[in-house]
């Protein structure tokens, strides 16, 4: 990988937690002590989709820009949260995040039906991961200390911290034009995107290890995850 040059893209709907900003800060910091230049847009928009792709767009006219990061206004990045996901060097991969509310839900999911309308959560897996490894989830970012088994392909990825590589952008910019479906999509722009990837063979992946926080979550402990048994796999 030469000179990466990462952009942090977030979306404003509503407004941006000062706890979020910090840890933007925070993460753009820790790589511009490893060598990586970074920037930053923001967006306002009335439709998060609408956000989304104005992002993307200035993106691409930044021609020495490599990666594009997507980071929600009200998710917490560590420090070493997009380092680490830029290491693994793929096409798409996101930091592993929870719903802020009802059982910790992985927002990362699978396809439920052959024609990519449906998801369902990948919680289950995730869950198994982390009890195995005695994890906790704590409402604070953390980065797990792994034995290098902690990258999970999924299907479909929510944007509260993704990395795109600029390869995939350009492709999917190319041949659909707005990747994030417009006001007629039947799904959500997160959804919309990694459909599109699934047609065009791009995977995508999360890093379990490397858990971000969602403001207005709580912390959930290992005899939690034990209490519950299994998560609810609602649909998206």
């Amino acid at each position: 990988m030469i000179n990466p040059v990462v952009i942090f893209g977030t979306c404003r709907e509503r407004m941006a937690y000062w706890e979020h900003v910090d840890s933007v800060l925070s993460a753009q910091r820790y790589l511009v002590s490893k060598g990586i230049s970074v920037g930053m847009i923001y967006d306002s928009p009335t439709y998060i989709r609408e956000g989304r792709l104005r992002i993307a767009q200035k993106f691409m006219a930044m021609e020495d820009a490599t990666h594009l990061c997507f980071v929600d206004s009200d998710n917490m990045l560590h420090e070493e949260t997009v380092w680490r996901l830029l290491k693994y060097n793929v096409p798409v991969i996101g930091a592993l995040y929870f719903k802020r509310c009802g059982l910790p839900e992985a927002v990362a999911f699978k396809w439920a039906d052959e024609e990519k309308q449906k998801c369902y959560s990948a919680s289950q897996e995730i869950r198994d991961w982390m009890i195995e490894r005695k994890v906790e989830l704590k409402a604070a970012p953390q980065i797990v200390d792994t034995y290098g088994d902690s990258l999970l392909q999924v299907d479909v990825l929510g944007f509260g911290g993704v990395l795109i590589r600029r390869d995939v952008l350009q492709h999917l910019f190319d041949k659909y034009g707005d990747i994030f479906g417009g006001h007629a999509a039947d799904v959500g722009e997160d959804v919309y995107f990694s459909r599109l990837c699934a047609l065009e063979g791009i995977p995508i992946y999360v890093d379990m290890a490397n858990i971000i926080g969602h403001l207005a979550h709580y912390d959930v402990t290992l005899h939690d995850f034990m209490q519950i048994g299994k998560w609810e796999l609602g649909e998206r």
